[in-house]
């Protein structure tokens, strides 16, 4: 099952953080673009990480936003 793309992304940000989401739908099937507003650095995710990301405990993914982890160039 693949999802549809929709035209422009869907910015979702705070006072720490500025994301684009949108979807490609260039390839085999439907994947996540997450891109990054101030840098511009995107990623791509496909189905089987995005439900890895449920399935992860809370302090796994607490873990995963601990600013001193972030790297920028």
């Amino acid at each position: 099952m693949c999802a549809m793309a929709f035209a422009h992304g869907v910015v979702v940000g705070n006072e720490f953080a500025s994301i684009e989401v949108s979807v490609d739908t260039s390839g085999h099937c439907a994947r996540l673009v997450l891109r990054d507003v101030v840098s511009g650095q995107s990623r791509y995710i496909d189905p089987l990480v995005l439900e890895a990301l449920i399935y992860m405990p809370d302090d796994v993914m607490q873990s995963l936003a601990d600013p001193n982890l972030i790297v920028s160039d």
